[in-house]
């Protein structure tokens, strides 16, 4: 396996704890926001503009990353698929993640 591939196999690109995670953290800022416009106290107000700003540049830096690496996360996410078994959710998440391909009826009958 390849070093790119343990990266994405590792527990911290695991969807569900970077879903979480950002959960969180918005969390944190929207509450930072809401206090801040509440009592009227700007340097929260300041803070929460500059997280909000933070939280943007990584979304297009994110989409940058995924946009050149699609191919390693494609591939990764067929191989885990294929261990996850055939049935249940995984197949659900598997054609749902397929109807979003380019070639979505093909891949999702070589997949099942």
């Amino acid at each position: 396996m390849s070093k790119e591939a343990n990266a994405v196999d590792s527990l911290i690109t695991d969807p569900s704890v970077i879903l979480i995670t950002v959960g969180i953290l918005m969390f944190a800022v929207t509450f930072l926001g809401c206090l801040g416009a509440l009592r009227d106290l700007h340097i929260l107000l300041k803070i929460f503009a500059w997280l909000m700003l933070l939280i943007l540049v990584l979304q297009i830096v994110a989409a940058v990353l995924g946009f050149f690496f699609s191919g390693l996360v494609s591939k990764t996410i067929h191989q885990r698929s294929l261990n996850l078994g055939r049935g249940g959710h995984a197949t659900f998440v598997i054609f749902i993640y397929y109807l979003c391909s380019n070639n979505a009826q093909r891949e999702f009958r070589e997949s099942i």
